[in-house]
């Protein structure tokens, strides 16, 4: 699975480091999101609660198709 979603990146984009990194961590989130089919608890959010903050040293997020993944530099 990482290898098919590395080929997808590196033709859309064509930077092979980056395909690599690319698809190691689709591959790795794809199979975290087959194993945990329900969250495990949920919050109860009251009236009025904000959505929690996203922290300031994020890391850069890419586009490809209509997906977004996060990019290790």
């Amino acid at each position: 699975m990482a290898l098919l979603q590395a080929a997808r990146y590196y033709l859309l984009k064509g930077d092979l480091e980056k395909a690599k990194s690319f698809g190691l961590n689709r591959a790795i989130f794809y199979a975290w999101a087959k194993r945990s089919g329900k969250p495990v608890f949920q919050r109860k959010r009251t009236a009025g609660a904000s959505a929690p903050s996203i922290p300031s040293r994020a890391r850069e997020i890419e586009a490809l198709g209509n997906e977004n993944a996060y990019v290790n530099d």
